[in-house]
């Protein structure tokens, strides 16, 4: 905005002639002429598919928690394996801090490689950086088998921390070629 100080009387013109009516908009104010430029009214960005683990891409700040070593790596591609502790142990987790911006869901993939692994249950939850859980979501899923979870995220701009964890599905079960993955998780 430009502000003219003319004693409320329109521009002279050749004030005027310098701010072009295609480029500005006039408007009269008490003892000012206010010139506002004209222009596309901008839309506001539309939120991007954002992958929350992406070996090759952004760092992030990962935490690992009752991980095991060799418990937990990228595959390639993207995802990542985190194989569950035995039965009675707490769960393995994996805490990923991530920027979110309009979007309106969390789509996380997810899958048992081995057809004989024993089922494992996959636990997906969203904090903010206070600690209010913005989303949850559980999924018990047999050897072999491949599950889609996709969490609806209220309305929220800043950091959060996604933490992804696994844990068998039963007591009493060995963690034998339990191999747990998390194929994508995808913020839209």
């Amino acid at each position: 905005m430009i502000a003219v100080e003319t004693g409320g009387v329109p521009l002279e013109a050749e004030t005027a002639r310098c701010y072009p009516l295609k480029d500005f908009v006039t408007i009269i104010s008490g003892n000012y002429v206010l010139l506002y430029r004209r222009g596309a009214p901008k839309l506001p960005a539309v939120p991007r598919r954002m992958a929350v683990f992406a070996p090759d891409g952004a760092p992030r700040s990962l935490h690992p928690e009752n991980v095991p070593e060799g418990g937990f790596f990228a595959l390639p591609g993207g995802g990542f394996r985190l194989h569950p502790n035995i039965a009675g142990g707490p769960p393995a987790r994996i805490i990923i801090s991530a920027e979110i911006s309009d979007h309106g869901e969390l789509q996380v993939s997810m899958r048992l490689v081995l057809d004989h692994s024993p089922p494992v249950r996959f636990t997906v939850k969203i904090f903010t950086e206070g600690g209010t859980m913005l989303a949850s979501g559980i999924e018990v899923v047999q050897g072999g088998q491949r599950r889609i979870m996709v969490l609806a995220l209220p309305e929220h701009h800043g950091r959060c921390e996604i933490v992804f964890s696994t844990e068998l599905a039963g007591p009493g079960i060995t963690n034998t070629g339990a191999w747990a993955e998390i194929i994508s998780a995808t913020l839209v």
